[in-house]
């Protein structure tokens, strides 16, 4: 088995409805608020998992097909310094760095022409991204230096995970703006 008990994994967020993958595991309407998230492994079943976020570890297996890659997670805190985005200059933080290891990206492609669609795949390498929380404010920095920010107002209510989605699209945003430049010189 690829994955071990404890393990958190991203669920892939291509999973079709009605699809079998690997063992005939059948990717499910009621498993649908799974794709794309991060899950944690918690019984391994044959050639199957069972995830803790699935209540009571649900009725749903999961094969390697399904799962995109590991992550592996160290969170470490400290204080920032020199982050210009955060209003204070020494404010607690936590600080989470975030490993994907090499996997498998799926895409699927349709034909508008002919109405089939096809199942294409490329490979990822290994990605670490850094986030940092503090106060309303979340960080996202990837790999390659790219930063991203997010401020929730004071006065709303913060949502870290809201936060996170924000600053990872926006430094998302930032690195594409960087590689098409790069791709039009």
């Amino acid at each position: 088995m690829k994955y071990n008990i404890g393990d958190k994994v991203r669920i892939r967020n291509n999973l079709i409805t009605g699809e079998k993958y690997d063992e005939g595991c059948t990717f499910m309407g009621s498993m649908e608020k799974f794709r794309g998230e991060i899950v944690t492994i918690a019984l391994i079943s044959g050639t199957t998992y069972k995830i803790e976020e699935d209540e009571n570890y649900g009725y749903w297996y999961w094969s390697e097909d399904m799962i995109e890659y590991k992550v592996e997670e160290k969170v470490t805190e400290c204080k920032v310094e020199d982050e210009k985005e955060i209003e204070s200059d020494k404010k607690e933080a936590i600080v989470t760095t975030f490993t994907y290891l090499e996997g498998i990206q799926y895409f699927t492609e349709l034909n508008s022409a002919t109405g089939k669609t096809a199942l294409y795949s490329y490979d990822i390498l290994e990605k670490t991204e850094k986030i940092i929380q503090s106060g309303n404010v979340t960080i996202v920095i990837m790999d390659d230096g790219t930063k991203g920010v997010s401020k929730c107002d004071p006065d709303d209510k913060y949502d870290a995970e809201e936060g996170i989605k924000i600053a990872r699209a926006r430094a998302r945003i930032k690195a594409l703006k960087k590689e098409l430049k790069q791709l039009l010189q």
